[in-house]
């Protein structure tokens, strides 16, 4: 089907749809874009009676324009491709235009593949890209994770010491005024408190080695 041919070829002249652009012999002709659109979907609808309305839809979507852009493009593709009126674009009078030149599928160009190539490079970075990003973000969340685990340990200890500290101070004020015996604490092991159980232990036992030294 010629509406799926990226790349057609009539008489002199190759289309190129990948790099959109219009050759003869291998030189590349200058060409607008809405003249190009309008040469492509004549080429896709070769020998097919083309009217102006279906090809100012085609060319120019959603938009409402004077048929005096479509007649100034056929004339410009005239011009390009020479021969004037007796070119591949034929006159229907009162009705539309007609593209009578045989169309065939050409080879794929040099252009084409060097294409080619850049849109898989360019999807090669884009998913290294992405995967960096991801491990980066990875790296960043195991590193944050880790810095709250040790400021909750280093807010711990320093909550057990001001506890241990003012229970010193509590019983030598016991000990001053009654002369009582010393006050026996009872240390209860923490757990879920920084959610590592080894931890928790851990700060546990540096409690009890701390008001061991305590006087008793």
């Amino acid at each position: 089907m010629l509406r799926e041919m990226s790349n057609v070829q009539f008489g002199e002249f190759t289309l190129d749809r990948y790099t959109r652009e219009l050759s003869r012999q291998g030189t590349v002709l200058p060409i607008s874009v809405k003249a190009f659109d309008l040469l492509s979907y004549m080429v896709a609808n070769a020998g097919r009676p083309l009217t102006k309305s279906e090809l100012l839809d085609a060319v120019w979507p959603g938009i409402i324009v004077e048929e005096s852009n479509l007649s100034q493009n056929v004339f410009l593709l005239r011009k390009v491709l020479g021969a004037g009126s007796e070119g591949p674009i034929k006159t229907l009078a009162g009705r539309g235009y007609q593209f009578v030149a045989e169309v065939t599928e050409a080879e794929v160009s040099a252009s084409q593949s060097a294409h080619d190539r850049r849109l898989e490079d360019a999807q090669s970075l884009t998913m290294q890209a992405t995967h960096t990003r991801v491990v980066v973000q990875h790296e960043l969340e195991e590193e944050s994770s880790s810095r709250l685990t040790l400021i909750r340990a280093v807010l711990l200890l320093a909550a057990l010491a001001s506890v241990g500290f003012v229970g010193w101070k509590w019983r030598q004020r016991w000990l001053d005024r009654s002369g009582a015996p010393p006050v026996q604490f009872v240390l209860v092991p923490m757990e879920g408190t920084t959610g590592d159980l080894l931890l928790d232990k851990s700060l546990t036992q540096a409690m009890r080695m701390d008001l061991a030294k305590v006087p008793g």
